[in-house]
């Protein structure tokens, strides 16, 4: 009974009909537009050619202007070494990973991505997702970014790959629905709120301490003076303590674990704020 709900809630998917799949293989319908005439074709498989060439997967006296075997095997050959979906049809998703960069916060000042970068805050700030363009990839950046991730029903891991980049170029799906009351919230209403809950869980960590620390009873407008100071030292203490703690990886709610903590210990990091101010 036991093994029959586990194969139901986790079965692996069954493979699709071949004569399914060709009725609905999207590979052979193109994109289909107003400026799209056969010098466009020319030209853009002239730039798909050059791309390949570019980034080693073909050879330059193969650019032929069409989309002969070399070329096909060298798009399959660049979607098996990306991790897409080897048909060699080159589709938005194969599109986005030839023209630009995966981007990541830790990774993105590995190379020049510059002109990436600005890109992708442009689209960023345009559409209420970030505040400002800052030409570098920060903390506010990657929290826009997941943000969009989000809204649009991607996986919030804050790397904007094939998948975002596609998403974000044009390739938008319906908005989806979100638990979190704040999900539709402008880029600085969303600021207070995740202000508002990291002052509420040092708050809590400084009212119901149950490590059995001595120290003085605070009222509750002390307590909560005290917590939205404590949000000024609060991540510097948490990096020092417990590094890498403060992603955004694990559930939403365990993100303010940290900080509870942070209330917990608040008397000892108010005496060494003090002694280092001394």
């Amino acid at each position: 009974m036991v093994w029959n709900v586990f194969e139901a809630l986790f079965s692996s998917p069954k493979s699709i009909p071949a004569a399914i799949a060709w009725e609905n293989d999207l590979s052979i319908r193109p994109v289909l537009h107003s400026k799209r005439t056969p010098a466009l074709l020319q030209q853009a498989t002239y730039d798909l050619q050059s791309k390949l060439v570019a980034k080693g997967f073909l050879t330059r006296d193969q650019i032929s202007g069409q989309f002969d075997q070399p070329t096909q095997l060298a798009v399959e050959a660049f979607q098996r070494s990306n991790g897409l979906k080897v048909d060699g049809v080159v589709g938005p998703l194969t599109w986005a990973a030839l023209c630009y960069p995966t981007l990541a916060l830790k990774t993105a000042d590995e190379q020049d991505y510059s002109a990436d970068v600005l890109r992708l805050q442009k689209i960023l700030v345009k559409e209420g997702f970030q505040a400002e363009i800052t030409g570098e990839f920060d903390r506010a950046t990657d929290k826009a970014l997941r943000r969009f991730q989000r809204y649009y029903g991607l996986r919030a891991d804050g790397v904007c790959g094939p998948v975002t980049w596609t998403m974000m170029l044009g390739q938008r799906l319906v908005p989806q629905p979100n638990l979190w009351p704040w999900s539709r919230l402008s880029y600085q209403g969303e600021r207070i709120a995740e202000q508002l809950l990291i002052i509420g869980a040092i708050w809590t960590g400084i009212v119901w301490n149950p490590l059995g620390i001595e120290q003085e009873e605070l009222s509750l407008l002390a307590a909560l003076v005290l917590a939205y100071g404590l949000t000024m030292v609060g991540p510097l203490t948490i990096e020092k303590i417990l590094p890498n703690s403060l992603g955004y990886d694990h559930h939403p709610l365990l993100r303010y674990a940290p900080y509870v903590m942070v209330g917990l210990l608040w008397s000892p990091i108010l005496n060494a704020v003090t002694a280092a101010l001394s």
